[in-house]
């Protein structure tokens, strides 16, 4: 159950975010080998979490600063936009 909050949550965020240094691709394609190894039996989290981290830590800030000054529609505006290019990803 712990590893499907994570994951969940680890969704959430990338549907909000993009990565500094990288583009929303790259974000994505990270988030989803993340929560890959977060689902495979005996995963330890913490050192998974520690693997992405700075990849994490970059897509939080850039994802915050692409946001930054928005309210109410425009920034559900933005973050479905971001949503559908992470989407396109795929």
């Amino acid at each position: 159950m712990k590893k499907i909050t994570i994951l969940m949550s680890v969704v959430i965020a990338m549907g909000m975010t993009s990565c500094g240094g990288e583009d929303i691709c790259s974000c994505t394609k990270a988030m989803g080998e993340m929560g890959e190894k977060m689902l495979a039996e005996d995963a330890d989290q913490k050192a998974i979490e520690e693997e992405y981290k700075d990849q994490m830590d970059a897509c939080k800030e850039l994802g915050e600063s692409m946001v930054e000054g928005l309210e109410g529609e425009e920034l559900e505006a933005k973050q479905k936009e971001m949503a559908e290019e992470a989407e396109a990803c795929e």
